[in-house]
């Protein structure tokens, strides 16, 4: 019989130190990007980014974990595929809507090409998930991990190429797309299964509720987390847009850190042990324990050593340090 707590233990912590150097590398190449690149090219990204992300929140959240949570189910991850299909066109023609009606957000050069091709990145992102989740559902944590590792440094990689040649805030985009559709590549390899379209209506009725109770938290959080930049697209300078975007992004680091492992890692091995209520209990305050501490050296760094930020990111973002101080406090 497998012994959960031990379980949770060696799985969050191998998992974990994966998402540390994940995060490691992604982190340097940020920092090498923001020497390279100035506020108003963030600002563009975020911009463009923040209105796709809101419309994937909608169009294509929740299916890895309902995959995961319906994995007795027969032929589950066929019937993801189905959808996460589905979705994806869902994805597509919404924002293709969008590229046709609206004018104020595609007002810099560059950006309606940049807005397609993120559009069809991010659409891939179901697909992703659905692979995510066949391999979460064996507890391979370590291919999860060392795929995110692998998409990241060839992102970052491409990201650092096209800054240097000039692109501005298309080197994020060449960044963003080598890593979705890298990620996509090795997740398919690594899960090691051949998925074929399927729409079973009894199983995808099934994913399609426990969806819905997800969708208005997880797309609620999206909204409150993008949207600035999107509302402030209408009404600032790019420029201002990208100083709020990282420093919004320095300042919520732990979570950064974090959140994939406590939502990925978590989620898996709550849906195995669903009815066990003392040891759900255990684990979570063993999570909160970690995230709490995770958090205060941050806050530390960001109010008493500001003159880090300064050396970190260079003098293109000197004037971000007392905001991050404040975003340090939410």
């Amino acid at each position: 019989m497998i012994d959960f707590n031990a379980l949770a233990v060696k799985q969050g912590v191998l998992f974990s130190l994966l998402r540390y150097v994940s995060f490691f590398i992604s982190f340097s190449g940020q920092l090498f990007l923001l020497r390279i690149l100035v506020p108003e090219d963030f600002g563009q990204y975020a911009v463009l980014v923040s209105l796709i992300e809101i419309v994937c929140a909608f169009t294509l959240s929740g299916i890895q974990h309902a995959a995961i949570k319906y994995q007795h189910l027969p032929l589950i991850f066929e019937n993801s595929f189905g959808l996460a299909i589905l979705s994806s066109i869902a994805t597509v023609i919404i924002s293709l809507i969008i590229f046709i009606t609206t004018e104020v957000i595609f007002d810099f050069e560059n950006a309606r090409n940049a807005f397609a091709i993120l559009t069809l990145s991010k659409a891939m992102a179901g697909f992703s998930s659905v692979y995510t989740a066949s391999l979460l559902k064996d507890m391979n944590f370590t291919a999860v991990g060392l795929v995110d590792i692998y998409s990241n440094i060839l992102g970052i990689i491409v990201g650092l190429i096209m800054a240097s040649l000039g692109f501005g805030f298309l080197a994020l985009v060449g960044r963003e797309v080598v890593f979705s559709w890298l990620k996509l590549f090795l997740l398919r390899k690594a899960a090691k299964i051949k998925l074929r379209f399927r729409f079973d209506l009894a199983v995808i009725k099934e994913m399609l509720l426990f969806i819905k109770s997800l969708l208005l938290v997880t797309f609620s959080s999206v909204l409150v987390l993008r949207s600035p930049s999107l509302v402030f697209g209408f009404a600032e300078t790019k420029t201002f847009i990208g100083v709020y975007d990282r420093t919004y992004y320095l300042s919520q680091l732990p979570n950064t850190i974090l959140s994939p492992v406590l939502n990925n890692f978590s989620f898996t091995l709550f849906s195995k042990i669903t009815n066990e209520h003392e040891k759900i209990k255990k684990i979570l305050e063993l999570q909160i324990f970690v995230l709490t501490r995770a958090v205060l050296p941050v806050f530390v760094v960001f109010n008493f050593y500001q003159e880090l930020i300064v050396l970190l990111l260079g003098m293109n973002w000197a004037d971000i340090t007392d905001t991050v101080k404040h975003f340090s406090l939410l």
